[in-house]
């Protein structure tokens, strides 16, 4: 096949800040797209609402890596580790069939709806005692001081990982979300500590809560239903599962805020809206670009043309998110549109287990400084932040802002 090559590439550099015209651009030229994403790497983006609707749940699209072509596995090797450990792993992202339901039932034992309900007051409560510490009326990057902490507080409680494995925790997580672990050497640094982090702890059990998912996953391996590989594997998942798509969620939501003062008070005056506002947010600037990479397991028909056995695929949740033939003025940011739903957490079998939770920590940290911090304002403009450049998160690297006065006090 002759690729489009005078198509934008979405994914490069030039269009981290961005790319939502790249994407549109490529969806004016139809649902489904064939581009280089690297050299040897030609994949299919699925970019359409309804056709991406329609490829996450698809029974010949699989996430699983052994689908891969060989010059296809070889491609994405030669990018970055990030992406090559989300390609290898032994967890949900990267399975299908039977063993995806294994693995899954296993994980929603903890993450269950009731569970992220009872979390509410405690979440509260952790936004609240952080923001005490913020240096209020002065200058702070709200991704190091206030989003990192607060997402690795309310995901140790949910893991049931102790004080003393927290500091770490915190620490690698703010290596990776301010693209301090971009290159190999990096990323490698960040596995190393949480090798040695998750290894202390599901090694000895009677250090970690007993209602938190490590202890499920060690129960689960001890009764022989997952492997030593797929609980390290799982609990790698859910670290970053648990800090960099919600991590980038509230960061992103909350540079649109403050870009947005008329928005940002309408909210404050009517905190009832602050539901939907959060949907929106989710679909205008949503913090995961892209899902996993996925492979067709046979030649099939999608979007009207022919896919063959092994052809990558990668469904562009950012385009579909701003599809003008399902949004009316998709590129508007409208806290009362409501009506069709947004593709950011998924949808079909791989559909996020974790939403619920996004969905509390954003409402909930956004209620706080909405609350606390009226007059708070960024420090560049939007157009100016350093956004995070790699395939599938969507985030800027720093989020300095001037706070103002604390109205609590």
């Amino acid at each position: 096949m002759t690729l489009k090559n005078a198509l934008p590439q979405p994914f490069a550099e030039e269009h981290a800040v961005n790319p939502y015209p790249a994407y549109r651009a490529l969806l004016d030229e139809g649902d489904l797209q064939r581009i280089t994403v690297r050299p040897g790497l030609d994949a299919w983006l699925v970019l359409g609402h309804d056709l991406a609707r329609q490829a996450l749940n698809h029974p010949a699209i699989s996430l699983e890596a052994r689908h891969a072509q060989p010059p296809v596995h070889e491609a994405i090797m030669a990018g970055a580790m990030e992406e090559k450990q989300s390609f290898f792993g032994q967890h949900l992202l990267a399975a299908d069939g039977e063993r995806h339901h294994r693995l899954r039932r296993v994980m929603s034992r903890a993450l269950t709806a009731r569970r992220f309900h009872s979390m509410a007051p405690e979440v509260d409560s952790i936004a609240h005692a952080l923001i005490d510490e913020l240096p209020a009326p002065g200058h702070t990057d709200l991704v190091a001081t206030l989003v990192v902490p607060f997402t690795i507080s309310v995901l140790a409680g949910l893991m049931g990982v102790p004080e003393p494995g927290r500091e770490l925790l915190t620490e690698l997580a703010n290596t990776v979300i301010q693209g301090k672990a971009e290159d190999d050497a990096g990323f490698a640094g960040v596995i190393s500590g949480l090798t040695t982090c998750f290894a202390e702890l599901l090694d000895h059990p009677e250090r970690i809560a007993p209602d938190g998912l490590l202890a499920m996953l060690v129960e689960a391996r001890s009764a022989g239903t997952i492997t030593s590989e797929e609980t390290f594997s799982l609990a790698y998942q859910l670290f970053f599962a648990g800090h960099e798509s919600s991590g980038y969620l509230m960061t992103n939501a909350t540079a649109v805020l403050l870009s947005r003062p008329d928005v940002a008070a309408e909210l404050r005056a009517h905190p009832e809206l602050l539901d939907g506002a959060v949907e929106e947010l989710l679909r205008w600037e949503g913090s995961v670009k892209v899902g996993s990479w996925r492979f067709a397991t046979e030649p099939l028909e999608l979007g009207g043309k022919r896919l063959e056995t092994g052809d990558p695929i990668l469904v562009v949740l950012s385009a579909a998110n701003r599809d003008p033939e399902k949004y009316a003025g998709p590129d508007t940011l409208d806290i009362h549109r409501g009506g069709v739903p947004h593709l950011s957490f998924g949808h079909g079998p791989h559909h996020c287990l974790g939403a619920a939770l996004g969905r509390l920590e954003a409402r909930t940290l956004l209620a706080a400084l909405l609350e606390r911090f009226p007059d708070m304002r960024l420090d560049v403009p939007y157009a100016e932040l350093s956004w995070r450049h790699n395939l599938i998160m969507r985030g800027p690297r720093h989020l300095r802002v001037t706070l103002g006065e604390d109205r609590r006090f």
